[in-house]
């Protein structure tokens, strides 16, 4: 009985932890490309970054490298050597030149709706 009941308690919370999660961070569109949601929507430009950039652009491009290749970095819009290294590691998997800077090729990369790898 002791066995049965910790199993429900696990389940419950399991439960109540799913339901409180936040809610997915993308989302297919009637088109079928994807759109990422929630602190990744950005309105501004695509800037060139490197180490040592700040701001909304480096934030954008953090949440885009967890949430679109999940790479699970700070996103505290301060790109330090963690984004850099995740940087390079996009740049290698989708065979693009490996210099931990974020260009037009690698934005278009990490962005869902244009990223080809």
């Amino acid at each position: 009985m002791r066995h049965v009941f910790r199993t429900m308690l696990a389940l419950a919370v399991l439960l109540v932890g799913v339901s409180l999660a936040p809610a997915a961070t993308a989302a297919t569109s009637a088109s079928g490309s994807v759109s990422v949601l929630g602190s990744c929507n950005y309105n501004g430009s695509h800037p060139t970054l490197s180490q040592g950039s700040s701001g909304a652009a480096v934030l954008h491009a953090q949440c885009l490298l967890n949430a679109v290749h999940g790479r699970g970095i700070t996103q505290d819009g301060e790109f330090g050597p963690g984004t850099a290294t995740a940087v390079r590691w996009v740049q290698g998997h989708c065979n693009l030149s490996v210099d931990g800077i974020i260009g037009p090729n690698t934005w278009d990369a990490l962005h869902p709706d244009t990223t080809w790898c």
